[in-house]
């Protein structure tokens, strides 16, 4: 019994058939072991009221004790009553209601708490990606997939803790058991959670898939393994981080990232700035131009580099997209067929985007264009998971030589998958 072994008071006329009794009693109440105790020990005060009742009539102690318990009627049911009428809807609803506003504040102190530990985390991780990578960390702790990850992990913080405060606070409330409401509170706080992501357009990478989907998760494993109130947590579950956890994390991060600036990782680091200046560039021809200038080459040839022959907008909007216009009357777009803007993707890098990703073997985002349109083109160059850069070309069919050309030098940028989930999953593949 939970409750009742340690509530026999000193002097009480109840003996070993009125423990045995209360035992019965409490298997049927189910309830957490505060609760629990409360009750059996009205029910002994009732019993020993009971009992010297009936030794003040004459009776001896035990004979009084077990007509006490007669009249109490079979222990099996009295503890379902006393259950029914302790555990009713009513109070359920109530713990409801009381058990969302506890967890909402338990999940915005997680939510808090979260920002102070991703702070520290990134500030360190940046550091080991600076050392590590050199500048093409700048991609790592940069750029609109970084905001879904963040948030989503603080998320998955927040839903640990308000789960907990929710199963804690409804058992509390409605005299019911922990293992009575995990089950339910996990399914009830997972389901519309993941619903409600699934269909969230943010900027997305497998780090911002995983770090949302882990909120869903979070929420059911805390819910799931909450303990009883006042049962005693074991080496395998979780509480609140406790302060020499957080300062153990604080000089782990800190230290670590301080030692890679003093250890050397001897990772060598490759750049191009030993190029030719740009006015000795700008006297190439055009195709060598294009090379000088570091870029990887997307066509037979490139024309006229020294004068722009179409306009887009220098990054992309929050929906991912770039609008492009060619209402510049400086060339003869007759002599092309087939004019397109071509989205290839790129390798990211700390300053202009300027090389093709090698594995990419065509253009991911394909659009018509029309010369002269006042009407922008929108090009998503976001709409294609797993692409960190993009370079954006305008090209055409030559109707000389039938080869399609690149006019025009390239607009590349650093993008995101920008839709929902459920859109990327959905878009995933060649």
């Amino acid at each position: 019994m939970q409750g009742g072994e340690d509530c026999e008071p000193e002097g009480s006329p109840v003996g070993g058939d009125g423990d045995r009794y209360l035992q019965r009693v409490a298997t049927r109440l189910r309830m957490p072991a505060d609760a629990e105790r409360d009750v059996l020990d009205e029910l002994r005060a009732h019993l020993d009221d009971a009992c010297m009742g009936l030794v003040a009539e004459g009776l001896d102690p035990d004979k009084a004790e077990r007509e006490a318990i007669v009249r109490l009627g079979s222990p099996d049911a009295l503890g379902d009553d006393l259950r029914r009428s302790h555990q009713t809807r009513r109070r359920l609803l109530a713990a409801a209601g009381g058990g969302v506003w506890d967890g909402l504040k338990d999940a915005i102190a997680g939510y808090f708490l979260g920002i102070i530990l991703e702070l520290i985390v990134f500030m360190g991780l940046g550091s080991v990606a600076q050392r590590l990578l050199g500048p093409a960390s700048f991609t790592w702790m940069t750029g609109d997939w970084l905001e879904t990850a963040f948030t989503g992990s603080l998320l998955a913080i927040a839903a640990w803790w308000g789960a907990r405060g929710l199963v804690r606070s409804m058992s509390r409330r409605s005299l019911r058991r922990a293992a009575a409401l995990r089950a339910p509170i996990a399914l009830v706080g997972a389901v519309p959670i993941t619903l409600m992501l699934l269909v969230w357009p943010l900027h997305y990478t497998w780090a911002g898939i995983a770090a949302m989907l882990a909120v869903p998760v979070s929420w059911a494993v805390s819910a799931i393994t909450t303990l009883e109130l006042g049962e005693r947590r074991s080496r395998w579950t979780f509480g609140r981080p406790s302060a020499r956890l957080l300062g153990t994390t604080v000089i782990a991060v800190y230290g670590g990232s301080l030692a890679l600036f003093v250890i050397s990782p001897g990772v060598g680091i490759t750049s191009n700035e030993s190029r030719p200046g740009d006015v000795a560039i700008s006297r190439l021809p055009d195709q060598q131009q294009w090379v000088a200038r570091g870029y990887t080459v997307v066509a037979p040839a490139v024309i006229d580099l020294r004068h722009s022959r179409w306009n887009a907008t220098a990054f992309p909007d929050r929906n991912g997209n770039v609008a492009l216009t060619m209402s510049y009357d400086t060339i003869d777009w007759d002599e092309f067929a087939d004019l397109r803007a071509e989205a290839w993707s790129a390798l990211p890098t700390d300053g202009r985007i300027r090389s093709l990703d090698p594995r990419a073997a065509g253009p991911y985002v394909v659009v018509p264009l029309h010369p002269w349109d006042a009407t922008a083109a929108i090009v998503p160059v976001g709409s294609k998971p797993g692409i960190a850069a993009y370079l954006l070309f305008v090209t055409g069919v030559d109707r000389t030589t039938a080869e399609r050309v690149a006019i025009g030098s390239a607009d590349g940028e650093e993008v995101a998958f920008t839709g929902t989930i459920t859109d990327w999953f959905t878009r995933l593949g060649p």
